[in-house]
């Protein structure tokens, strides 16, 4: 999953790249061959060697998504993820007159987690790219944001997957009860173009794949 740099379970660090070395495991959209031989300096994946743990704010991410994986949510119309975006980050006090707060919730992000685990969880941010880094615009019916953005946002408006998802389920209640013709789609629909990004990572992918033994 995109943004997450630590095991939910154990806490440690997550590797993409030889710790000796920093020869990368995964590069030009595929896997290097041999994860269990020795990297040319020497390193060995599997042999037993000092943990380094992850921070408390990696982990916490790591939970979340992992929750969020565990959870049979359906598809959620964007405007509904929209709303339910504005609407909690008003509650916290994330307010500009009558509009989100962008610039205080943004704030607010850095000051939670640092710029240090941002800029691991994000890639845009690691590369400077700051401006506008929360927005609610849309392209081809998607929020304009990548997949990471929308869990660390999620996470912080929300602060467990539980609360986000019921959260979802009351303002999905209340679109359809201001606009019967907008519904939520079917868990098995094929029409993802204005699907919460992660959601439809929660149908396509097992949980097993962000889990260790």
């Amino acid at each position: 999953m995109p943004g997450v740099t630590a095991c939910w379970r154990h806490g440690e660090e997550l590797l993409q790249s030889c710790p000796n070395c920093s020869h990368p495991f995964y590069r030009k959209n595929r896997l290097l061959p041999g994860l269990t031989d020795d990297c040319a300096c020497g390193w060995n994946a599997v042999k037993p060697a000092n943990r380094s743990f992850a921070s408390n704010e990696e982990r916490e991410f790591a939970v979340f998504v992992n929750d969020i994986l565990q959870r049979n949510l359906p598809s959620i119309d964007y405007t509904v993820l929209a709303a339910c975006y504005r609407r909690q980050a008003k509650k916290r006090g994330f307010v500009h007159g009558n509009l989100i707060g962008t610039a205080k919730l943004f704030s607010s992000i850095r000051d939670k987690f640092s710029d240090e685990i941002i800029s691991k969880i994000d890639l845009a941010y690691a590369a400077g790219i700051r401006s506008q880094w929360i927005r609610l615009s849309t392209t081809r019916g998607q929020i304009d944001m990548p997949l990471a953005r929308h869990l660390l946002i999620s996470l912080h408006l929300f602060g467990s997957a539980e609360k986000f998802e019921k959260c979802l389920a009351e303002e999905s209640l209340l679109t359809s009860s201001a606009n019967p013709t907008v519904r939520l789609k079917d868990l098995n629909s094929t029409h993802k173009c204005n699907a919460h990004p992660c959601i439809n990572f929660v149908r396509r992918l097992p949980a097993q794949a962000f889990s260790r033994a």
